[in-house]
């Protein structure tokens, strides 16, 4: 190594989650951040985060960025979410921070032009604040980084929203964000069990609740995409649809058609979520 502020460990591949953790464990430095294996990040970066820092009488225990989506012929710049500087201290302010998280691209008046805000990526963590408090990714097969931003948020005394953007998202056509998941079902419902436990467990507003839904709202159109209507699902069409709605017929999937109002959805959410009702499912997620 011809840098040694570099320590390259090397591990037995355990998923994303757990490559991550062990990063944390090892880490001796005061602050840190991370990257996906097909992304990069603006060349001073780290360098201008340094001399951000640099002039606050007050440090946030976490600083949110900005960034590209990058595609094989183009790159585009995302909108930030809110104002350079903007913090988050209040209980109020962070559940604000943690809801966008579930409702950014289809809430009425959310900002679909920015890159996603939930991810564990386009962040930098003080590594004390994490160790102080435990934090972990959780090792489940899917978003994982949503419930790490979630808990991370909570347990923060101080969110700062930079918005710069440094982070380039690459976009590739075949992702696996978009392949057929055969667990799909098992998956959204460990994730959305977590979501309503950490709802009950840290005593969460009747507001942060009604746009939990929101999140299983989107559970649905991911299960369409990725599973009942995905191109590699090797079942008949019949079965498919069958099993779709069964399942739609089920906690917490049946309590969305109650839950969600429509004024508070995007005009494309609203006419998905009808899709949905009319059990035009195949519709839903393309329409």
């Amino acid at each position: 190594i011809l840098d040694d502020r570099l320590k390259v460990l090397h591990k037995p591949n355990g998923g994303l989650s757990e490559a991550r953790n062990f990063g944390l464990k090892n880490c001796n430095s005061e602050w840190i951040t991370f990257l996906d294996d097909d992304d990069w990040f603006e060349l001073d970066f780290l360098e201008n985060f340094q001399k951000y820092i640099a002039e606050k009488k007050e440090l946030a225990d976490i600083y949110m960025y900005s960034g590209f989506r990058n595609y094989p012929r183009k790159q585009i710049e995302r909108v930030p979410h809110y104002p350079k500087g903007t913090t988050f201290v209040t209980k109020e302010e962070k559940e604000e921070l943690q809801t966008k998280c579930f409702t950014n691209y289809i809430a009425k008046g959310g900002n679909v032009k920015g890159i996603t805000i939930n991810s564990g990526c386009m962040k930098i963590f003080n590594v004390s604040f994490l160790k102080t408090n435990e934090l972990l990714f959780p090792n489940v097969p899917y978003a994982e980084d949503s419930l790490f931003y979630l808990i991370s948020i909570e347990k923060a005394s101080r969110v700062e929203y930079v918005g710069d953007s440094v982070y380039h998202y690459r976009n590739t056509e075949g992702s696996i964000v978009n392949q057929y998941r055969p667990n799909a079902i098992q998956e959204q419902q460990l994730y959305l069990n977590y979501i309503f436990n950490f709802i009950k467990e840290y005593n969460k507003s009747e507001d942060f609740l009604d746009k939990a839904y929101m999140r299983v709202f989107v559970s649905m159109l991911l299960l369409i995409k990725l599973k009942f209507f995905n191109e590699g699902n090797p079942d008949g069409y019949f079965k498919r649809r069958r099993e779709c709605k069964l399942l739609f017929e089920t906690e917490p999937y049946k309590d969305v058609f109650n839950k969600l109002k429509k004024y508070k959805l995007t005009k494309k959410a609203t006419i998905k979520l009808c899709l949905l009702k009319l059990k035009l499912y195949g519709l839903a997620e393309y329409g």
